[in-house]
C-alpha cells in the first residue's frame, strides 16, 4: 500500500513538472512573439 502511494505520489509530480515545463515554454514564446511584435 505504502509502495502505491510513494508511486501515485511520483506519478503526480511527474504530470505536474511537464505540465509547468510546457505551460512555462508557451508562456515564454508568447511573450517572445509579442515582444517581437511590439519591435516590428
Amino acid at each position: 500500500m505504502f509502495c502505491f502511494w510513494r508511486t501515485s505520489a511520483l506519478a503526480v509530480l511527474l504530470i505536474w513538472g511537464v505540465f509547468v515545463a510546457g505551460f512555462s515554454c508557451v508562456a515564454l514564446t508568447v511573450l517572445e512573439l509579442t515582444l517581437e511584435i511590439e519591435l516590428a
